[in-house]
């Protein structure tokens, strides 16, 4: 398979609370990451405050 032939994402949960950025209570953010397939280097990623398709399509 050639290098950028398939990109492998996935979303996860840190295991981390943060203050959040409008009432300030604890919360846990989504990191988003792009894998290359054959290399496993990661292409991009994105922190986001929850898990949806505007920070799938961020990453």
């Amino acid at each position: 398979m050639p290098v950028n032939w398939c990109w492998i994402s996935d979303g996860n949960s840190l295991n981390l609370k943060v203050a959040h950025p409008i009432h300030g209570r604890p919360f846990t953010q989504e990191l988003t990451l792009v894998i290359d397939g054959r290399t496993r280097y990661i292409v991009c990623w994105s922190v986001y405050l929850a898990e949806n398709a505007i920070s799938v399509a961020d990453a």
